[in-house]
């Protein structure tokens, strides 16, 4: 769906459009397949957005008369990680947005509320891009809000010793999904940087700006709060490993106090056992209860030691 901000948002027909006016439109990747080579892009640039479908990366790239950015809008569903390739396309007074359709974080039904957030009489293509990605900064930031929340959840449980099972693949999971936002915001610096720099009529060329800098503001501080968390989570798992290895320890301290305990025990009856002839001990009427007494012994001198020792 294509909207002209022209003395306010309504819907047009993008075969209507004359270059002049100022159209954003939020459309899928079968209708940009359809749609694209006439609204001026390039066959290659039409083309790839089809050949990246399994092979999507981050890039922002400026051309001649147009822009293209593409970057993954990271989300969880259903207890799952999900990612969500969005394109953009610029040229002078034509912002489109291909999104594909589906469950999860859909801007097509979104798209009108957001562009009427751009002020009436002064709308152009820097506010339009400040509306839009702001919405996107708005949802990452409810989302870093979770995951702020999940990691705290999986600091208590170390600090309580009471980790559960999936706790590494929960870990895992926070800090993968931190990595994709991280990567997310700084695509939308690039993507202000590039668009500074470039020299093919999107942006307007009076005015500082200034629209774009407090969006790159945004998402740096954004970075910085990612940043933030993801040591926090490397501290957590730190922290989980070395609660993992002083309980490992404690198994194999267990396992070397019983065992040091039955090494003089199987020395006794290993000597006892060989049956020699000559050995005095087998044919005396109280060997047996000697030998017994003496293994007991034994097994209470050890004990002693190890708690004189700290060991147990």
């Amino acid at each position: 769906m294509f909207y002209s901000l022209q003395g306010g948002v309504r819907p047009v027909d993008i075969a209507d459009w004359d270059g002049q006016t100022l159209t954003a439109g939020c459309i899928t990747p079968e209708e940009w397949k359809e749609l694209g080579a006439s609204m001026g892009f390039s066959a290659s640039a039409v083309q790839q957005y089809e050949e990246e479908t399994h092979h999507f990366h981050t890039r922002v790239e400026n051309y001649e008369t147009y822009s293209i950015a593409s970057f993954h809008l990271p989300e969880s569903r259903d207890g799952k990680d999900h990612e969500r390739n969005l394109a953009l396309y610029l040229r002078e007074n034509l912002f489109v947005l291909v999104e594909p359709g589906g469950k999860g974080v859909n801007l097509h039904p979104h798209f009108e509320g957001i562009l009427r957030r751009v002020p009436i009489n002064n709308a152009n293509m820097e506010r339009l891009l400040h509306a839009i990605f702001n919405e996107l900064l708005d949802r990452c930031d409810a989302a870093l809000e979770t995951l702020e929340q999940q990691i705290e959840a999986l600091s208590d449980m170390v600090m309580s010793e009471t980790t559960e099972k999936k706790f590494t693949q929960k870990l895992m999971r926070v800090k993968r999904q931190l990595l994709k936002r991280h990567t997310f915001c700084d695509t939308v610096i690039e993507l202000e940087e590039k668009l500074q720099t470039s020299e093919n009529g999107i942006l307007p060329t009076e005015g500082d700006l200034r629209f774009l800098r407090f969006l790159a503001e945004r998402a740096t501080r954004q970075l910085h709060d990612i940043d933030t968390l993801r040591e926090e989570a490397a501290q957590i798992w730190e922290a989980y490993q070395s609660m993992t290895d002083l309980r490992l320890n404690g198994i194999m301290k267990v396992f070397t106090v019983v065992s040091a305990i039955f090494l003089p025990l199987t020395l006794i009856t290993g000597w006892y056992g060989m049956n020699f002839t000559g050995m005095s001990e087998l044919d005396w009427q109280y060997g047996y209860p000697a030998v017994a007494i003496l293994c007991v012994v034994v097994v209470l001198v050890c004990i002693w030691i190890f708690k004189k020792k700290h060991w147990m």
